[in-house]
C-alpha cells in the first residue's frame, strides 16, 4: 500500500499571510475551476495572490501524484508513454487505472510496456486530458497542470474540496 508522506505547506509564506478565510476561499475558487481574474474579484485580493496559491495548489497535487508514481515504479517499473503538449513532452505511466505524469523519464531494466486493457484504459484517459489541456493557454508547468486536470477527472467539488484542503493542511 502507497504510504503518504506529508507535504509541508508551511514553506509558503502566502497561506500565513491571509486570514483562514480568505485561504478557504482561494480554495473553493480553485476546486471550482475559477479563473484566477474572476477568483482576485471574489476574494477580494490581488490577480497575483491568487494566481500564487494556485500555482501552489498544483505543485502539491502534483508533488503526491509523483510520490504515488514513484512508489508505483519502484513495484513494478513500466515503460512511459511519451506525449507532446505545446511542443513539450512528458512522460506518462498507468498504475490502477490512473495516469501519472513525471518531468522526467522513468528507467529500468525491467521495465514491462501496457497490457491490451491498459492500453484501452491509457487511451480513454489521455483523450479526456488532450481535451482538456486544448483549452489551456499557456505551457507553463505544464505538468503540473496535467497532475491537476487527472486530479480532476471525475471528481465532484465536495471530493476536491477535501482533499486540497487536508493536501494543503487546511
Amino acid at each position: 500500500m502507497f504510504q503518504k508522506s506529508k507535504i509541508s505547506v508551511q514553506n509558503y509564506s502566502i497561506f500565513k499571510t491571509y486570514p483562514a478565510i480568505i485561504n478557504d476561499i482561494v480554495l473553493r475558487c480553485f476546486c471550482e475551476n475559477i479563473n484566477s481574474i474572476k477568483a482576485s474579484n471574489i476574494a477580494n485580493i490581488g490577480e497575483n495572490q491568487i494566481q500564487s496559491f494556485y500555482t501552489i495548489f498544483r505543485t502539491l497535487i502534483y508533488q503526491r501524484q509523483k510520490q504515488k508514481l514513484d512508489f508505483y515504479y519502484l513495484k513494478s517499473p513500466q515503460k512511459a508513454r511519451y506525449r507532446k503538449f505545446f511542443n513539450q513532452e512528458v512522460y506518462l505511466y498507468l498504475y490502477c487505472n490512473q495516469i501519472f505524469v513525471s518531468e522526467n523519464l522513468l528507467k529500468s531494466s525491467e521495465d514491462k510496456t501496457f497490457s491490451p486493457d491498459e492500453k484501452a484504459e491509457f487511451t480513454t484517459i489521455y483523450c479526456y486530458l488532450s481535451r482538456n489541456l486544448t483549452h489551456n493557454k499557456m505551457a507553463t508547468n505544464l505538468n503540473y497542470k496535467i497532475a491537476e486536470t487527472l486530479w480532476r477527472r471525475k471528481r465532484e467539488f465536495k471530493d476536491l474540496y477535501y482533499d486540497l484542503k487536508m493536501l494543503a493542511g487546511f
